[in-house]
């Protein structure tokens, strides 16, 4: 059996980094998240996207292949948005050499928003391609690294079903319906949190459309926030642990709702003041962000992507709770993986800790 091996650089393993961490004991470098998606089928030769996002073995080769690669501090599969999206019904379309998109809402009238129930894990091919991804990583990745599960957003499926103007609009025009799809979309990821928090993975929320870019605060307080609580609440009380949170766009306006999350950390965009979010939200939870994805990462080169991660650790660096150096959202899919390399290699110079 495969089982891995912590990276050449490191002089802890992800677990024995993040049990330091939690117990406020010296360790050897802050973690780091690249937050590679789908760029991982490049690392095994994979060029059919669409086949890698639907194959657990090719999720598991990939992952294996950027942690050796790259040395990262954690594994993980979905089903996220577009999984749990599509496990009720969402047109998705999994091109060859792109990412997976929505198609068109599947969610056409009100009729079928409440014909919708909430997903039975074990018969959903997207959740079944999920825990296998997650049982194979669990079983090569014992006693080096943890595994997660990524639980995308309530808010972020729920646009992916209705189509996110028509979201947008029924939140003025039709709380009701929204407030159903809502509660909908929370049960069903529930039903995944009962089915894969026996296998001992942590959970992971994104939730994109619900930025503080696309809706108002008022809007967040009152569509999502009871949701993303319950939910955050319901993981702490099954599993004993706080799930981790990604926010893309400018959410400053909706900290004083995320600050009553129980969250573990808080991914946090490249849009948003890094120092600023460790002085308001740091004394919470861990901070984790935010080099530009885009103009830096894929379109920088070595002295740009030192800097900027340089920047992010001397505005974030001496969060209290922690930090983590990452993008400010996925990496693109094209980018090359020197720049990913180099992106590694200055979280390593840059994050290095007194270790003895």
């Amino acid at each position: 059996m495969i089982r891995l091996q912590p990276h050449p650089q490191d002089s802890m393993t992800p677990l024995e980094r993040a049990q330091a961490i939690a117990e406020g004991r010296p360790y050897d470098r802050f973690p780091i998240v690249p937050f590679l998606g789908e760029i991982s089928a490049r690392l095994i030769g994979c060029s059919s996207i669409r086949e890698y996002t639907l194959t657990p073995r090719l999720i598991v080769e990939g992952e294996i292949a950027a942690f050796r690669r790259f040395g990262l501090d954690g594994l993980g599969a979905g089903p996220n948005s577009m999984g749990l999206a599509a496990a009720l019904g969402a047109h998705i379309i999994y091109p060859e050499d792109s990412i997976p998109y929505i198609a068109s809402p599947s969610v056409s009238d009100e009729a079928a928003a409440y014909a919708l129930e909430p997903i039975c894990p074990k018969a959903s091919p997207s959740m079944i391609t999920a825990k296998e991804a997650l049982e194979r990583l669990l079983d090569v990745s014992y006693g080096i690294t943890g595994v997660g599960s990524s639980l995308g957003g309530p808010f972020t499926i729920c646009a992916f079903l209705l189509g996110t103007e028509q979201l947008l609009k029924s939140c003025i025009r039709n709380p009701e319906l929204v407030h159903h799809m809502m509660r909908i979309v929370t049960d069903s990821i529930k039903n995944c949190v009962d089915e894969l928090a026996p296998l001992g993975v942590g959970f992971g929320f994104a939730d994109p459309v619900a930025s503080g870019s696309l809706i108002s605060p008022n809007m967040y307080g009152k569509f999502v926030f009871p949701y993303m609580q319950e939910l955050c609440s319901y993981i702490l009380g099954k599993t004993g642990s706080r799930p981790s949170l990604h926010m893309c766009g400018n959410t400053v306006k909706i900290w004083k709702y995320i600050l009553q999350l129980e969250i573990c950390s808080l991914s946090i965009d490249n849009l948003v003041d890094l120092s600023l979010a460790k002085q308001e939200l740091g004394d919470r939870f861990a901070i984790v962000g935010n080099v530009p994805p885009v103009d830096v990462i894929m379109l920088g080169n070595r002295e740009t992507i030192f800097a900027s991660v340089k920047s992010c650790v001397d505005a974030a660096g001496d969060a209290p709770n922690g930090y983590t150096i990452a993008p400010g959202c996925n990496i693109p899919l094209k980018t090359k993986i020197q720049n990913i390399d180099w992106f590694m290699e200055a979280g390593r110079t840059y994050g290095r800790r007194r270790y003895d």
